[in-house]
């Protein structure tokens, strides 16, 4: 089982650093149903939602660390957004307990499909700033629409990668390999509370979070490596296959 784990988290951790999400929309449904079909044994899905959280927190800060170096990291957006989104999925994460399930699946769903609707789109902007230039984006949508963002995703327990990557590039108007790194910085930001609660609450055992971490903190590290050698066209059209893939399983089970 701790081999799978591990495994599972290595290549969900490639595609978080490659791509810059955070990862629970892969591992969720990877944690969930491959040990089973491995016949290694299966996890709940408390259980499953709890290394979810571990492996978007430690995907994020190998994967920013690589970004960062490679200066596709812009700090201001990551507080801003940052910020909105942490206290946007703490607000949602309170209220989730008291929304039905099958709305939660629709919010998810919707979501889903309208990230795959924006990777659709021709960005405004593939030039990075210069050295030592900050990068101009409007304050205003990096923070109140984010913030609603976040409320949804702590609604349906998401860290929001997903969405937040063609948000920064087809709204924020940010380069596609600066919206990858600063996506990330916010998703480490945004999981940190999701985080506490599932220590608070007893839902993370410690031997396979280790396993997971293992796999998560080297795949997202390589996924970072990667992404700088791959055209910013092919990374979206990459995002827009896994998005797309994750909304029609969602809206299958939904209409179902």
């Amino acid at each position: 089982m701790l081999a799978a784990i591990g495994g599972i988290a290595a290549f969900g951790g490639f595609l978080s650093g490659l791509l810059g999400i955070g990862g629970a929309v892969i591992m969720i449904p990877l944690l969930f149903y491959v040990p089973e079909l491995l016949g290694v044994g299966s996890l709940g899905m408390k259980e499953v939602t709890g290394l979810s959280i571990v492996h978007v927190l430690a995907a994020s800060i190998s994967a920013t660390i690589v970004h960062s170096r490679q200066r596709n990291v812009s700090r201001d957006l990551v507080v801003l957004a940052g910020s909105s989104m942490l206290a946007g999925s703490f607000l949602g994460g309170i209220l989730s307990g008291y929304v039905p399930d099958r709305i939660l699946l629709g919010v998810y769903a919707i979501l889903a499909t309208l990230a795959f609707g924006m990777l659709l789109s021709r960005p405004r902007r593939e030039v990075a700033p210069q050295s030592g230039e900050a990068l101009s984006f409007s304050r205003l949508l990096a923070t109140v629409p984010l913030l609603a963002l976040g409320l949804l995703m702590g609604l349906i327990g998401a860290g929001g990668g997903f969405m937040l990557m063609p948000y920064m590039v087809y709204v924020l108007g940010t380069p596609t390999r600066l919206a990858i790194g600063s996506a990330l910085g916010v998703s480490l930001l945004s999981s940190l509370g999701g985080f506490a609660g599932k220590v608070a609450a007893s839902q993370i055992s410690l031997p396979p979070a280790i396993a997971l971490v293992s796999g998560a903190v080297p795949g997202a590290y390589l996924g970072g490596l990667v992404s700088r050698r791959c055209a910013p066209r092919t990374l979206r059209a990459i995002l827009a296959f896994v998005v797309l893939t994750v909304a029609v399983r969602v809206w299958y089970d939904l209409l179902g």
